[in-house]
């Protein structure tokens, strides 16, 4: 017994005085708006693990600035470096702002992201809310119900019915948040009646999940008609919750020939590129001439005609899925392959289209943010062109001890 209560007193120590060094440590970080007013934007700053070399344990972090509220933000341990997430609430565009970095033992109480394994597919949970699903079974024998991966994306007021389209009802190969080419020199890895993407792997090493965002990263490879594969993408997911009814979703999909040739990815603006399919029941509506999607674009865009921009950073859509609100952006990056063109249907599929040719050991990287949210009113250009601002520009971060 008294072997026992030693261990005890000896656990109770250690753990209290990690608990301590923890609290003990504080940093000065200063952000920096950098010319843009900044609105709930997502931020991530890089620290030396020099300047936290005695944290142990599982560990969170407060924000404290004079006159503001405190912010929570996460914690990532990489070999290198700790990585540091905030959301950032309001900052001027000339403002600069200094906050105190606090850490303790992370609360039980706080809620977190974590995935959960499912038949078929795979969730992202915030707590105890669903908020995407991947869908990442393949079966030959289902080919048409399975033949590309895809996110899902939950409904806000519903645990188990989506905002996106699933196979079947109008224009099925258009399903959630998707990526495939018409053309290629082995098929067309949009429709894929013939071929298909097929989900391989999780890298686990890379993911992680936390309180105010998580990531995920799936692996599939494209496969043709004579099963043999000749692409392979890796999608790597970062999913922002700004708040219950406030999502942003960083995609970054690396792509790579495995053909040991050029692969040329091509095609047209409706039938290539990185899309979002609104749930089918808005297709429907939209077909007995009811309610539509609306959309919202750069001030420099084009209209090619046949529901094609050109010339626009972003394309933002508002509509309706069973009464409730959404309002969803598409943002482009400036390093993506150029001219990037968009496709906006009124039935809520709408996305962004380039082509490439995919060298040999040359990956291609390619980067978009989608916003979702329940919108107060309809955005203007100016508000989402700050959206588009918090992720190709981003705030600068500043660490010091």
């Amino acid at each position: 017994m008294k072997l026992i209560s030693r261990l005890v007193l000896v656990l109770l120590v250690c753990t209290a005085a990690a608990c301590n060094a923890a609290e003990e440590h504080q940093l000065k970080i200063t952000i920096d708006a950098a010319g843009v007013a900044r609105d709930d934007a997502p931020v991530t700053a890089e620290i030396d693990r020099k300047h936290l070399l005695d944290l142990r344990g599982d560990v969170e972090a407060t924000l404290h600035a004079d006159g503001k509220e405190p912010l929570p933000a996460q914690l990532e341990r990489r070999e290198d470096k700790i990585i540091l997430r905030w959301i950032e609430p309001q900052l001027a565009a000339d403002e600069t702002r200094t906050y105190t970095a606090r850490f303790a033992a992370r609360s039980k109480s706080r809620e977190s992201f974590r995935f959960k394994e499912g038949n078929g597919f795979r969730d992202l949970l915030h707590g105890q809310t669903p908020i995407l699903r991947h869908m990442n079974v393949y079966d030959p024998k289902n080919h048409e119900q399975t033949h590309k991966p895809f996110h899902h994306v939950f409904r806000f007021d519903s645990p188990d019915r989506f905002i996106t389209n699933g196979p079947g009802g109008k224009f099925p190969h258009h399903r959630g948040l998707f990526f495939g080419f018409n053309k290629t020199p082995h098929g067309d890895f949009w429709h894929c009646r013939d071929v298909s993407q097929q989900h391989r792997r999780y890298l686990a090493d890379e993911e992680f999940a936390g309180p105010i965002a998580a990531r995920g990263v799936s692996v599939a490879e494209w496969v043709d008609a004579q099963g043999k594969a000749v692409v392979r993408d890796s999608r790597r997911v970062t999913t922002w919750r700004i708040s219950a009814t406030h999502l942003a979703l960083d995609f970054e999909i690396t792509l790579e020939t495995l053909t040991g040739q050029t692969f040329a990815l091509a095609g047209d603006a409706h039938h290539a590129g990185f899309h979002f399919r609104a749930a089918n029941e808005l297709a429907e509506r939209e077909a007995a001439g009811e309610a539509r999607a609306h959309y919202t674009y750069s001030p420099a865009a084009e209209h090619g005609g046949n529901d094609i921009w050109s010339g626009t950073d972003f394309v933002h859509a508002t509509f309706q899925i069973a009464g409730q609100d959404y309002a969803v952006t598409h943002l482009n990056h400036p390093t993506n392959p150029q001219p990037t063109t968009y496709s906006t249907r009124p039935y809520g599929r709408f996305g962004a289209f380039f082509t490439h040719d995919l060298q040999p050991d040359q990956p291609l990287t390619i980067r978009y943010r989608v916003i979702i949210r329940d919108p107060d009113d309809e955005a203007s250009h100016e508000e989402v062109g700050r959206t588009l601002d918090d992720f190709t520009t981003p705030p600068r971060v500043t660490v010091a001890p």
